[in-house]
C-alpha cells in the first residue's frame, strides 16, 4: 500500500475474508478446554449445590395469578444421591440455608460445598455456618456450568421427567409440589441405577456411610444460629427486630455479638469479647421472627379461633364503651 494504510472499503469482500482467516488467533481462543470427568472418592467428600427456575404456581396472595417458584438442591458428588431438594418462592439466603440444614440433618456433614457465586451463597451468615461445621467452601467459576456438571445434569433429568407433568397436574401450592418432588426422588431417582456409576445413588451412598460425620439436632440448631453485632444502649438493653433484651449493666456502651434463631426470637445468646455472657429473653416479644428469615411466602394467614375470640372481645368492649359514652352524653345538661 505504498507505506500508508488503505481504507477497508478499498478491499473486495473476498480479499478481506482471506486476511482475516490468516490473522493469528489468541492461544486461549484457539485451544478448546477439556472438561474431564471427575468424582470424589467417598460420599460427603463434596456436595454440589445450585438453584434453578421452578414451575409457575398460583400466587398464594392472589390465586387468580401465577407466580414462579425456585428449586434449591444439594447433590453428593460421589454417589449422585440428592441430599435435599425443595421448591421455594425465593432465591434468598433463608431458602438456601433451610435446604442446607435439612440436607445435613438427613445425611451428615460434607467436607466440601461446591456451589454458585450468587449473593445468597456468598452471604456472611452462610460462611459462618460452614466454618462452624468445618466445611470448605469452593465457588464455581462464573459462566462455567461445566464445573457443576453433576447437579446441572440432575436439573436436566428432573425437568425432562417432571416439569411437563407439573404444568398439567394443577398443583395448588408449594407443599403439594414438594411432596410430589420427594415422592419422585424416592421412586424414580434415588433407587434406580445411575448411568455413570452403574449402581443406585442410594446404594453407593450407603456403602460409605461409615465415613459420614454426624451431628446432633442440638448442635445443628446451634450451628445455624444467625450472628450479628449489636450496641448495648444506655438502658442496658440489646435491640433486635424491635425486641429489647435486658443484659448486665456492665455491658452498657459496649458492642456485643448476638447469636439467635431467626425463626424464634424468644431467646438470644450474647457474647462479649468472645465469651458467652448468657441467654436472655425480651421484656416483651414484639417480633417472634426476624424480618429477613422467610424461606418462602406462606400465603395469607389462616383464620384462628383464638384470633376470632380476641376480635369479638374487643368489639364487645367497644360496644360497652360506646354505650357508656352515650349515657354520659345524655346526662349532660
Amino acid at each position: 500500500t505504498d507505506g500508508h494504510f488503505a481504507d477497508v472499503n478499498d478491499f473486495a469482500a473476498s480479499t478481506l475474508g482471506y486476511h482475516i482467516r490468516r490473522a493469528p488467533v489468541p492461544a486461549d481462543a484457539a485451544t478448546p478446554k477439556a472438561f474431564r470427568r471427575f468424582e470424589h472418592p467417598h460420599p460427603n467428600d463434596c456436595w454440589q449445590s445450585d438453584m434453578t427456575d421452578g414451575p409457575w404456581l398460583p400466587d398464594p396472595e392472589d390465586p387468580a395469578r401465577k407466580r414462579k417458584c425456585y428449586l434449591h438442591g444439594f447433590i453428593d458428588d460421589h454417589s449422585r444421591k440428592v441430599m435435599h431438594a425443595q421448591f421455594y418462592w425465593r432465591e434468598s439466603l433463608p431458602a438456601l440455608e433451610n435446604c442446607f440444614r435439612q440436607a445435613i440433618a438427613r445425611h451428615g456433614i460434607p467436607s466440601m460445598a461446591y456451589w454458585d457465586n450468587g449473593s445468597a451463597y456468598r452471604a456472611n451468615q452462610l460462611r459462618r455456618m460452614a466454618a462452624r461445621l468445618r466445611v470448605q467452601i469452593v465457588f464455581a467459576t462464573p459462566y462455567s456450568p461445566e464445573g457443576k456438571g453433576k447437579i446441572e445434569r440432575f436439573w436436566a433429568t428432573l425437568k425432562g421427567a417432571l416439569y411437563q407433568e407439573i404444568e398439567r397436574a394443577d398443583f395448588n401450592g408449594l407443599d403439594e409440589l414438594n411432596r410430589f418432588l420427594w415422592a419422585w426422588l424416592d421412586a424414580h431417582y434415588t433407587h434406580r441405577v445411575h448411568s455413570q456409576t452403574g449402581t443406585t445413588p442410594h446404594d453407593r451412598w450407603e456403602a460409605g456411610r461409615h465415613r459420614i460425620r454426624e451431628i446432633s439436632p442440638e448442635e445443628l440448631a446451634d450451628t445455624f444460629l444467625w450472628e450479628d453485632e449489636r450496641h448495648v444502649v444506655k438502658t442496658g438493653d440489646v435491640c433486635l427486630a424491635g425486641n429489647r433484651y435486658p443484659v448486665p449493666a456492665s455491658l452498657v456502651g459496649q458492642r456485643v455479638m448476638v447469636r439467635y434463631d431467626p425463626y424464634d426470637l424468644t431467646e438470644i445468646k450474647v457474647f462479649a469479647r468472645g465469651q458467652l455472657v448468657g441467654a436472655f429473653r425480651p421484656q416483651q416479644l414484639v417480633s417472634r421472627t426476624f424480618a429477613k428469615a422467610r424461606p418462602h411466602d406462606e400465603g395469607p394467614p389462616k383464620p384462628l379461633d383464638s384470633s376470632r375470640r380476641f376480635k369479638e372481645r374487643l368489639l364487645a368492649t367497644a360496644e360497652a364503651t360506646d354505650e357508656r359514652w352515650a349515657e354520659r352524653a345524655a346526662s349532660v345538661p
